[in-house]
């Protein structure tokens, strides 16, 4: 017959920094990104491009180099959309971590006690959508970092701000 080991009693675990707990988690607005005024000036370009295709009967040639000049014009355009469909902003109960997703995933952590200031931006299609951007300030020599395309900007900079008083 086999007798049952005895099974040591636990350790008291040491008292430990509060969990993290995620207060908001967003994506930016794409819309207000898409509907930028460079947008539409190249929307415009390319549709001026196209009378002038139309009335004087461009051949093939000129054509592609009208596109690939519309291309080149357009990039810094197609970049900012795809960031803002690829950036996640959360805030925790510690720290305000920025998630982008383009050739790997990046992240950008700012630890709250590390926030001097946070002031709020809008333009002017943002605010048609109650958009705006949310410019945070670190202590320090370090720069500025901006969450664009923010809906509820307002509830969202107060949500920080509130996170910070926190800490």
């Amino acid at each position: 017959m086999t007798k049952p080991i005895p099974v040591p009693p636990t350790a008291p675990v040491a008292a430990s920094a509060p969990k993290e707990k995620i207060i908001f988690e967003v994506q930016p607005l794409i819309l207000p990104t898409i509907l930028s005024l460079e947008n539409l000036i190249i929307v415009g370009f390319t549709l001026v491009i196209a009378i002038v295709a139309v009335v004087f009967r461009l051949g093939l040639w000129e054509l592609l180099i009208v596109a690939v000049v519309y291309l080149l014009i357009a990039l810094p355009s197609f970049r900012a959309i795809f960031q803002a469909g690829s950036t996640n902003y959360v805030l925790t109960n510690r720290r305000l971590v920025i998630f982008t997703f383009g050739f790997g995933p990046k992240e950008r952590s700012i630890q709250l006690n590390q926030i001097q200031d946070i002031k709020i931006k809008h333009s002017g299609l943002q605010r048609i959508y109650g958009a705006g951007d949310i410019i945070i300030y670190p202590k320090g020599l370090s720069r500025s970092v901006r969450l664009r395309g923010l809906q509820e900007v307002r509830k969202r900079a107060e949500q920080i701000a509130q996170a910070m008083r926190k800490i």
